[in-house]
């Protein structure tokens, strides 16, 4: 968690300078996170989580900005094999964006980063008794996108933001995890 907080706050030094840049665009995301893991313990299993998922993009260009994105799932104890799971995200990278019309804005994006999964027996081989309480550090990167659509002039509703994620566990296995995302998206 302090190595989260020393991320969120690195990032937040990073832009004081860019604020004094010629009409500099801000928009700051909040919302519901639905994160699906497919096969993180190399037999097929997968995980469903529900989450929140903050995300702060600063427009150098007209269509051009960078995204610091910081998430956080879980999924309360189910099983023997999967206890409790939670999942933290931190990836950062560029987001290019389109106006479709009036009211709706388009984007993509490349975040890359790292994620820490503190508990969970998806972590280890899957046996119930390697389970307790370890960590999974890694690299993770996200590649999606998604619409927003103007409510009021300052606030817009994410109606949808798609991520495929890799997500990294201590065995190296493919996870195929996806994110799915809505919200309210400010914009100064």
């Amino acid at each position: 968690m302090r190595t989260l907080l020393l991320a969120v706050g690195m990032v937040c030094l990073a832009v004081v300078p860019l604020v004094g840049q010629d009409n500099p665009k801000l928009e700051v995301f909040g919302g519901y996170q639905f994160f699906h893991s497919g096969n993180i313990d190399g037999i097929g299993d997968s995980v469903n989580a529900n989450g929140f998922d903050i995300a702060g993009t600063i427009d150098f260009r007209k269509h051009l900005g960078f995204t610091g994105d910081f998430s956080y799932a879980e999924k309360g104890p189910g099983s023997r094999l999967y206890p409790a799971i939670h999942i933290y995200t931190y990836v950062f990278g560029p987001t290019a964006s389109i106006n479709a019309g009036s009211s709706v804005k388009l984007f993509a994006h490349a975040l890359f980063g790292g994620a820490h999964s503190p508990t969970g027996c998806y972590i280890f081989s899957g046996s119930p008794d390697e389970c307790g309480s370890g960590y999974n550090n890694g690299f993770s990167m996200m590649f999606g996108g998604g619409a927003d659509a103007k409510l009021v002039k300052h606030i817009a509703i994410r109606l949808a933001q798609f991520d495929w994620i890799y997500f990294p566990t201590n065995e190296g296995a493919q996870t195929n995890t996806v994110r799915v995302s809505t919200g309210l998206v400010a914009r100064f």
